[in-house]
Order: structure tokens, then C-alpha cells, then sequence
């Protein structure tokens, strides 16, 4: 095949790369850097002889589609079908700077050596427009193989459509009904048809059902055997690569068009082609997935309904304690800026402001820019890290603006937070929101009007509530039990450090987190031969030598992690002489002299790696390694952390549906879970079962967990109090 390359001219160096990948499909190709309407590109096409078009100019793109935004990465992997048709891709230096650029590019080359051999999908929907659509749309359901469900919401949190797509029992893609829920003259049929088809126990799916459920279960439709769910099991098989849906469908469909931005255009048949995709993926999914993948998504299936229930339950507010809390971290924040602002002596600077703070670090102070900066101004996170390491007083400044900004953030982020009517917080703990299987935490999918504006448009809008896991100690305060309740919270101690000691069958380092002594404070003592007890600073030091070894993270990743301003600090606690970076080699190097066997483990998992392309847990949980661990130094570290992050949380995942199966949902109502934070487990029960409720929670929470080194348990701390911070 010969193939035309249309590219912009900063890609003509890699010109050469992008050749070996079409020679290794047997295609040649020539490059074009100019843009073109979808006419000249298909005429310049067809007089010099080619047969398909790779098309990664920008400029380009919004001449050929419809889409009034159109971004390469929204299109990348779309099959244009014209008499040369044309497949979209990344720009070509994400092969090199992108973890998984490589990956995608490979996707789209090969998708490109097949396109001419690929029929586009001719996708065929029914938009019920009378009742006769309704009774077919039931009566169809109940022979179905699978259901595949989607959901529209508006800004006033109503449904305003589902689609059913029918996968049938040979496996093929039946009919498609979109039932519209706004009001027409058979909306009250509407209604209960979507209950009726939800209700029967024909298997059905999702793409991301918690969100569908949720909104579901509002209007009291409650969904029957949810059992498949493209976005989970896609997060199972392939970790790294994204999730959202027209994400999933441009890897696997070979004849993939984006079709996201007709969600405002046509939003019913955009409603239509969101379930008929996922069908489409689901039938690849169950065709191709390895075993392993269904092992995997064993584990996360069966937290969907803890996962649901948690995003209606929410924290109870009080109000008067979250007024006190705001006033005292304001109050806190205020004094720090006034220090900022008296050591540099500028009485109005404003460290939120990146005009500001480019103008104080580089035009008066003089501080060099970053080469490689997000931004015009270089006054993100990244590029001021990059200029604290320059010089000690750019460390002092950068820290101070960097700690204003966390906390400013913070404080925006809880305190400004929207609550429902009757002052409750909620959120929504994502099932699959990291590459671990540990949940992460968003706002609800719930929405208001922002204080101060009336119309219902996406600027004017903000989620109720917010995330939860990271939420500061003086907010917590102001969370608290309902009335007749008390809070327990059970929390696994240092739950990731021992799995680390069990996986690198390191004895020295089981036993120091086994033994009576407090573990940082004991490896402290080897460390720096001080003793010292847990309120020290040097306790806080070693447990970021702990951490940042055990995760393999570099001299500059670790300086940015913990901060120039502390790590100054703990070399005048121990009386070091030497330059910074020597400190932080010295500092890393002591976990290697005290627990050695840590470091050869990490020799295991890499060989494991390049051998097998993949890791494996103790539980069986499996992570396919995407990226060119050798290139992408970040890969090998996320998949060291991930192995004794994955075990750490299986346990707690594990204990999450228990607790929820096992002892909510026959208690009626005596126990209630709150949410997963990170290595515990929050819950309210009532006031006079809390002993019988905490021993419960501990016997499930109290795990064994098994691996070649021997029989790991990790201890649990249990605190109970009306208030979360109690």
C-alpha cells in the first residue's frame, strides 16, 4: 500500500520513524506538511496514486469533520470513509514523549494497513416516537443475550433519555430503542417500560454503570443483574491505556469515527451510538479477553453496590464547626502570606497569580526558566520545582508559594464545596479510578447552579459535594455521625510497607514492622543511629526515605516530593555538610544498607517484566505493562509501586463488599458505610451496637493474605467518635 502522510512541519525530523512503521505493515509512504479541505487532500490523493491517507495536521482536521472543536486526541484513531479513506492519529513525537504514544501509534498504523479491507458498521436505531415503540421495545428485551443501558442527564439532574441496545443470543448486535424522558403524551409508558426492561433478569451492561445506577435508582428504577461493565473491564486488561468510552472504541473498532461531539447536535442518536458502541466492545471483550482479565474484573465486580450506596449516603455537616474550621485555616493561611509577602517585601503579591510569580522569580530574581514549560509564564508546579533547585532562597520562595496555593486550594476545594438541602456532603467513589484497583474519589455527578447564576448552561454549573479521601484535618471536624450514630473508622497500619517487606521476602524489614517498637522510629535508629519517639521530625524523614526507595523514585523526583525547605531542615538535624543532591543519594542509599533484599526484588519484578510483559500479584490480580520499561523509566517505577499497592488494597476492597453484604445490608439501617480512604474503612453505626459493630468490622477487616515469603496480616487501628477527627 502506498500511503500519504499529511503532517505539520514539526514533525518533518521524525519523518523517518513513522516510515519504519508503515515498513513494518508493507507500506510506503510519502509526507505532505499542508493543510487541505477534504477535496484537494482526497484529489492530491488520487492523481499521485495512494491508497489510504495518515493524517496527523491539525489544521487539516478541521477542514474534514463536522466537529466545531475538533483535537487530534479526541479524533486519534477515527477511519474517515471517503473513496481514499484516511485514518487520524497523534502527533508523531508522542511515539517518543508519551509512556503509551508508542502503543497508540501501533493501533493506528495497523488500523491503517487494514482499512481498505474494513466495512463501516451501519448503525440502525429506533428513537421511540409512539407506544407501539415502547410495548417492541419490552417485548424484544426479554429475549435478549445482553442489555447494554446509557444514560443522558441534564443540568437539572433529570434523565433526559436511555437507550437499550440488544446483543442477541447468537452473539450479533439486534435492535437499538432510545426512550425519550422528557414530556411527551406516553412519558408515564415511557417510565414504565425503562422500569420493566431494567427490572427483567436478562444480564445487562454498562459503560461506567455506577454513574447510570445512581441516576437510575433516583427515580426508583432498579437495575437487574448488572453484571458486565466495558469501562471496569477495560481498566482490568489494559491499565494505562484511557477508559472513557470513545477512548475504548477507538482501540478496538477497526472502523471507529468519533462521535462525542454530537452530544448537543443530536443528542438521541448520540444517545444511540453510546450504547451501541459499548455492545461493540463488549462482544470484542468476551471474544478476545485473556482469563486473566475476567480474574481481574472478578475483584472489582462485586463493589458495585458498596460503590453505589456510599455516593447517597455522604457525611452529615456541621455547619457551625465548618464555619470555625474555615475561619482557622483561613486564619492560618493569611499568616502565611503575610510572611511570604514580608520576605520578599511585597505587601501586595499574590502568589496565585502567574503573572505575578513569573515576574518575582524571573525578571527580578533572575531565576532561569524551565527549557520544557506547560505554560507561557513556567509558574506551574513542574517549573517551579525546577526552579527551586537553582538557587536556596528560590527553594524558600517556591515552597512558601507552592504550600499558599495547596492550602488556598484546599480550602476552596472542602469548605466552598456545594452541600445538599439538608447540609450533607456527598461524592462518589470511583471503582476504577486507579491503575491499582484502589477506588479514587470525584464529586458527585449531582449539579447546581453556582451561587449567583440562573442559567442552566456547562459554565454556569458545579458538582454537589467533592472528593472525599483527601480531605484536611481541620475540615473533618465538621463531619460527623447522624444523630443516634457514632463514627468507626478502621484503618490498616502501614499496610503498603509490609507488603513490600512480604514481596521482597525481606526478613530484616517484616521484622522491623512486626516488632514491638514503632517501625519508622526503629528504622530511624538504623538509619541515623538516633533514637528518637514518634513526634520527632526525623520520624516524618523516614518514613519519605520508606516510601520514595520503596517506589524507586529518584535524586530530583525525591527532592520534589518532599521539598528542598524539609530536606534542609533534616540536614541540619543530623548534621550533614554536603551539597543537597549528595544529602538525598545519601539518604536513599541507607534503606538499601538496612533492608537489601527490597532492592533485588525490584531486580525480580523487571526481568518479570521484559520476560513476560506483565506482572502478577499473590492474589492473581494482573497487570499487562504497556510502555518500554527500558525508554520510560516512570513505567517500571508505577508497576514496582503498583505490585505492593495492588496487594495492599486487595484486602481492603476485599473487606469493602464484605462489610457491605455481610453486615449493611441485614442490619436495617444499624450500620451504614461511609466510604474506602485510602488503607481503611469508614462507617456509622448506631450509638449502642458500636461495640458489637466494631468487632464485626474488625473480624472481617482482619485479612490473611498469603505469598511465597508466608502468611501476611496487617494489624488495624479502630477509632470511634461522633466527629471524623475524633
Amino acid at each position: 500500500m502506498k500511503i500519504l502522510a499529511n503532517i505539520t512541519s514539526d514533525e518533518l525530523p521524525l519523518q523517518g520513524i513513522l516510515s519504519q512503521s508503515l515498513n513494518q505493515y508493507g507500506m510506503v509512504g510519502k509526507v505532505t506538511i499542508k493543510s487541505y479541505d477534504l477535496g484537494n487532500l482526497i484529489k492530491v490523493a488520487h492523481n499521485m496514486g495512494f491508497d489510504a491517507i495518515f493524517l496527523t495536521n491539525p489544521y487539516t482536521l478541521k477542514n474534514l469533520v463536522a466537529d466545531p472543536r475538533p483535537l487530534l486526541g479526541d479524533w486519534r484513531g477515527s477511519v474517515i470513509t471517503t473513496s481514499i479513506p484516511i485514518v487520524v492519529s497523534n502527533p508523531l513525537d508522542h511515539i517518543n514523549s508519551v509512556p503509551i504514544g508508542k502503543k497508540l501509534h501501533q493501533i493506528d498504523i495497523r488500523k491503517l494497513a487494514l482499512v481498505k479491507q474494513t466495512k463501516k458498521f451501519k448503525y440502525s436505531y429506533t428513537i421511540c416516537t409512539e407506544l407501539h415503540h415502547l410495548i417492541q421495545a419490552e417485548k424484544e428485551a426479554q429475549k435478549a443475550a445482553i442489555i447494554v443501558i446509557d444514560i443522558e442527564t441534564t443540568f437539572r439532574n433529570k434523565i433526559s433519555s436511555i437507550a437499550f441496545t440488544y446483543i442477541q443470543n447468537n452473539w450479533t448486535i439486534g435492535n437499538t430503542y432510545v426512550i425519550e424522558l422528557n414530556p411527551w403524551k406516553f412519558i408515564h409508558e415511557a417510565w414504565q417500560t425503562v422500569r420493566n426492561i431494567c427490572a427483567n433478569p436478562v444480564a445487562k451492561a454498562f459503560h461506567n454503570g455506577t454513574f447510570d445506577c445512581f441516576h437510575l435508582l433516583r427515580f426508583h428504577v432498579i437495575v437487574e443483574n448488572y453484571l458486565w461493565d466495558t469501562e471496569y473491564i477495560w481498566r482490568c486488561w489494559h491499565a494505562e491505556l484511557l477508559k472513557a468510552l470513545d477512548k475504548v472504541s477507538s482501540y478496538i473498532l477497526p472502523d471507529y469515527y468519533y462521535w462525542k461531539y454530537e452530544s448537543e447536535q443530536s443528542p438521541l442518536e448520540y444517545n444511540a451510538k453510546d450504547t451501541i458502541n459499548t455492545a461493540r466492545i463488549l462482544l470484542y471483550m468476551l471474544q478476545y479477553a485473556p482469563d486473566w482479565v475476567w480474574t481481574n474484573y472478578a475483584q472489582l465486580l462485586p463493589n458495585i453496590g458498596p460503590v453505589l450506596y456510599t455516593a447517597f449516603e455522604g457525611f452529615k455537616v456541621d455547619i457551625d464547626r465548618k464555619h470555625k474550621a474555615r475561619e482557622q485555616d483561613q486564619k492560618e493561611l493569611d499568616s502565611y502570606l503575610d510572611t511570604l509577602r514580608t520576605s520578599i517585601g511585597f505587601p501586595n503579591f499574590n502568589p496565585g497569580s502567574p503573572q505575578q510569580v513569573g515576574i518575582l522569580l524571573y525578571e527580578i530574581l533572575k531565576a532561569k526558566k524551565p527549557s520544557r514549560t506547560k505554560s507561557k509564564a513556567a509558574t506551574g508546579e513542574i517549573e517551579l520545582k525546577s526552579v527551586a533547585r537553582q538557587h536556596p532562597l528560590f527553594a524558600y520562595i517556591v515552597a512558601k508559594i507552592l504550600k499558599y496555593r495547596e492550602n488556598k486550594k484546599a480550602i476552596s476545594t472542602y469548605y466552598d464545596a456545594a452541600l445538599t438541602s439538608n447540609d450533607r456532603l456527598i461524592y462518589s467513589l470511583q471503582l476504577d479510578g486507579t491503575e491499582t484497583g484502589r477506588m479514587s474519589c470525584l464529586a458527585s455527578s449531582l449539579r447546581e447552579l453556582k451561587p449567583g447564576k440562573s442559567t442552566y448552561v456547562k459554565s454556569n454549573m458545579t458538582n454537589i459535594g467533592t472528593q472525599i479521601q483527601n480531605a484536611p484535618a481541620y475540615y473533618k471536624q465538621a463531619l460527623k455521625a447522624d444523630n443516634g450514630y457514632v463514627l468507626i473508622n478502621i484503618d490498616k497500619s502501614q499496610s503498603e510497607a509490609r507488603c513490600v517487606g512480604y514481596l521482597s521476602a525481606c526478613k530484616s524489614l517484616v521484622d522491623a514492622l512486626e516488632g514491638p517498637d514503632d517501625f519508622y522510629c526503629a528504622t530511624g535508629y538504623k538509619f541515623f543511629g538516633i533514637k528518637f519517639d514518634k513526634q520527632h521530625k526525623l520520624r516524618q524523614a523516614v518514613k519519605r526515605i520508606i516510601h520514595g526507595t520503596n517506589y524507586l523514585m529518584g535524586v530530583m523526583t525525591f527532592i520534589d516530593a518532599v521539598g528542598i525547605e524539609e530536606l534542609q531542615e533534616y540536614k541540619r538535624l543530623l548534621g550533614y555538610r554536603g551539597s543537597l543532591t549528595s544529602f538525598v543519594k545519601h539518604l536513599l542509599g541507607l534503606y538499601h544498607i538496612s533492608y537489601s533484599e527490597v532492592q533485588d526484588g525490584w531486580k525480580e519484578t523487571k526481568l518479570e517484566i521484559l520476560s513476560t510483559g506483565r506482572i502478577i500479584t499473590p492474589d492473581g490480580w494482573v497487570r499487562l505493562v504497556e510502555g518500554d520499561i527500558e525508554k520510560h523509566h516512570s513505567i517500571l517505577r508505577g508497576i514496582v509501586a503498583h505490585k505492593a499497592q495492588h496487594w495492599s488494597v486487595w484486602g481492603i476492597n476485599r473487606a469493602m463488599w464484605k462489610l457491605y453484604y455481610d453486615l449493611q445490608v441485614p442490619s436495617n439501617g444499624e450500620f451504614r458505610l461511609k466510604a474506602q480512604i485510602h488503607d481503611s474503612i469508614v462507617a456509622q453505626v448506631t450509638v449502642d451496637k458500636k461495640d458489637y459493630y466494631a468487632e464485626e468490622m474488625r473480624k472481617i477487616m482482619d485479612i490473611p493474605q498469603d505469598c511465597e515469603y508466608g502468611t501476611m496480616r496487617i494489624p488495624l487501628d479502630i477509632s470511634i467518635g461522633e466527629y471524623w477527627k475524633s
